[in-house]
């Protein structure tokens, strides 16, 4: 019996495992189609590109504040008062900043924190 179970569990957890893969796979193409379609309405012509600032952008994604923390020092040290969370990134800041550092941590067992969902 303790090998049926054992075997019940492997399979269960396979079962999961490729479930969890298809979700994620259908969650990365409807942001990308969503992404896409965003871009594709973007105005980059020459004249917004030399808008684009000099000074970088940070960008950090926390669940419990590590990442907010490192993404302040860098701040520092790059002498950049640009910061925002990735909550809040919006496709604008990306097209006119010519520069972005991302700082982002993992959480519980490695999945994204709350702001990079």
């Amino acid at each position: 019996a303790s090998d049926t179970t054992t075997q019940e569990i492997i399979k269960l957890s396979k079962q999961v495992k490729t479930a969890r893969q298809a979700y994620l796979d259908a969650s990365y193409r409807t942001i990308s189609e969503d992404y896409y379609q965003q871009i594709m309405t973007l105005d980059l012509s020459n004249s917004s590109k030399s808008k684009r600032s000099s000074q970088p952008l940070v960008v950090w994604a926390t669940q419990t504040g590590t990442a907010k923390t490192f993404a302040a020092e860098l701040q520092q040290n790059l002498q950049t008062p640009r910061g925002k969370s990735m909550s809040q990134l919006t496709l604008m800041d990306v097209a006119m900043h010519s520069k972005i550092y991302f700082v982002v941590s993992t959480f519980g067992l490695g999945r994204p924190p709350r702001d990079a969902e």
